[in-house]
């Protein structure tokens, strides 16, 4: 198809040029939906890119090499400080040069670099919003920051009702959200009995160990020292289980500490930063989601797809996700009583466990999709660039 584009109607013709703009901490929930939206957006249409806000001192390239994976170009602007013009001007020079049509932008602060790096060009800019964590004043405040400028977004995806309901607070017109619930790649989430093998071999965890897992963060929101409490409860009933913690944060030295503080540090696995993830997910018998906060949890998705039996805190998003006894459990956020008996509930009854999880994988199946996800975000790229 030529690259040539034409106005008519206000829309552009032929492929539309969309830059996904990101200051990425890892390949966590956010850059995941970024990476499964890249890998299913119809590229007879649009032509995807990504621009990474590269904090000095960290990296961060793991989102890089996900997307090139995906066959789509990459950039990388170094950001010094949270307000950087020269990145600012670096952003907008690359939308000159590359001819960009559509800037989307995720988290906070590529909501504001996109904000400022769109005017003065032909580029329309939208964003998705993942959600607030609240994790400290100082985050709360440039939150509380980025409520103020999200109303400048001509469109705005909730990633579930409850994210569209909390911008509400922020007198954001609801005419300008849409929500777009999370998608997943299902070719990439399968059952893995070789890679079972090897991981558990790796962590010296026998094939009949029940392993419980999470993956995620390590920060104060993902609720891991619920997990931890929850399972010194679990190892007193069950002491060959085995928890797997697959993530990396400031919390992680804390954790560990608090599971030694326990007397569990040989039974709880701090697996940090992963690139297997598809994989690790094949080595756990129960995948356990401890949240406090959440939008659509893509871990949760991802276990699910694997044909994993989720427990759940029923938190944000989640509950519209899982029907409790259904195709997973839900408990009560910040109660590791209740959450240490959901796990040793399916510990003990198996059948009970393998038809959560056949459940489970029919609901990825039929409303989870990154083909689903992508087409509605699509759609929203048009509706935008026809105003």
């Amino acid at each position: 198809m030529s690259e040539k584009r034409e106005e008519k109607g206000g829309m552009r013709q032929g492929q539309v040029k969309v830059l996904h703009l990101i200051s990425s901490r890892g390949l966590y929930g956010a850059e995941r939906i970024v990476v499964n939206l890249t890998a299913a957006t119809d590229r007879e249409r649009f032509t995807p890119s990504l621009a990474l806000l590269q904090a000095a001192g960290k990296p961060n390239t793991e989102l890089i090499e996900a997307i090139e994976e995906k066959q789509a170009k990459t950039h990388v602007v170094p950001s010094r400080r949270w307000v950087d013009l020269d990145a600012v001007r670096q952003i907008k020079q690359l939308v000159r040069e590359e001819g960009i049509d559509l800037i989307h932008c995720h988290e906070m602060k590529g909501r504001l670099y996109g904000l400022l790096a769109a005017r003065g060009t032909k580029a329309r800019a939208m964003t998705t919003h993942h959600n607030w964590i609240r994790s400290d004043f100082l985050v709360t405040c440039f939150e509380n920051f980025d409520g103020f400028y999200l109303r400048f977004f001509p469109k705005i995806v909730a990633v579930s009702q409850e994210v569209r309901q909390l911008m509400h607070r922020y007198l954001i017109s609801d005419k300008k959200i849409e929500v777009i619930i999370n998608g997943i790649d299902m070719q990439e989430f399968r059952r893995d009995q070789a890679a079972r093998e090897r991981i558990r071999q790796e962590f010296g965890i026998a094939p009949e160990t029940p392993l419980i897992g999470t993956f995620g963060r390590l920060s104060p929101e993902k609720g891991q020292k619920h997990l931890i409490t929850a399972a010194e409860q679990v190892l007193k009933t069950c002491p060959e289980a085995r928890f797997l913690l697959v993530g990396d944060g400031f919390q992680g030295e804390e954790m560990r500490e608090y599971a030694a503080s326990l007397g569990i540090a040989e039974q709880v696995i701090f697996a940090g930063f992963r690139k297997d993830v598809a994989q690790l997910y094949s080595a756990l018998d129960i995948f356990v989601l401890p949240s406090l906060l959440e939008g659509t949890p893509m871990a949760l998705l991802e276990a699910m797809a694997t044909a994993l039996p989720a427990i759940s805190s029923e938190v944000g998003g989640v509950g519209r996700i899982i029907e409790d006894g259904v195709n997973g459990l839900l408990v009560p956020p910040a109660e590791p009583e209740q959450l240490a008996a959901a796990i040793l509930r399916l510990v003990k009854d198996r059948a009970e466990a393998e038809r959560l999880a056949k459940q489970a994988l029919v609901t990825i199946a039929e409303r989870y999709s990154a083909q689903r996800m992508a087409e509605a975000y699509m759609q929203v790229y048009e509706e935008l660039l026809e105003e």
